[in-house]
């Protein structure tokens, strides 16, 4: 009986550090693909600002 409490104490703080890593996981591939976001927005908002500027002369 011992053991097996052992054993699921063992599992549950594994449990616990695994959704820790996999939370953190998303948090930079939040962060990391809001900035790709970002980066395309002004690119393309950039490249809009040129081709109004183009096509009104």
């Amino acid at each position: 009986m011992k053991i097996k409490a052992l054993l699921h104490a063992k599992f549950a703080k594994i449990k616990r550090q695994a959704k820790q890593i996999v939370e953190y996981q998303l948090y930079i591939n939040l962060r990391s693909l809001r900035k790709a976001l970002w980066f395309w927005r002004e690119k393309f908002m950039q490249d809009a600002d040129k081709k109004l500027f183009t096509s009104g002369k």
